[in-house]
């Protein structure tokens, strides 16, 4: 695969739904604050930047694996939801 032109990569970070200080809720019940959306560099693959909403501690997770459902006792459910 091609690397990507910055302002590609810039699209494709726009493109997505999840954006910066939206709040989302983990299945296990967990609230989490998005601080941004970046670029893994080795892959160009998007990341999120998050944290939980009670600390300053912050994680980064694929988008495709924050955005994916998960299985929970037989049921299909998002990893994240957001909270409006």
């Amino acid at each position: 695969m091609d690397k990507m032109t910055l302002p590609e990569l810039r699209v494709l970070l726009d493109a997505s739904a999840v954006k910066r200080h939206d709040l989302y809720q983990h299945y296990n019940g967990g609230l989490y604050v998005i601080e941004n959306l970046a670029i893994q560099e080795s892959t160009q693959e998007p990341v999120v930047i998050y944290r939980p909403a009670w600390s300053d501690v912050w994680f980064t997770r694929t988008l495709q694996n924050f955005v994916e459902a998960v299985e929970v006792d037989g049921i299909s459910t998002p990893r994240f939801k957001l909270i409006p």
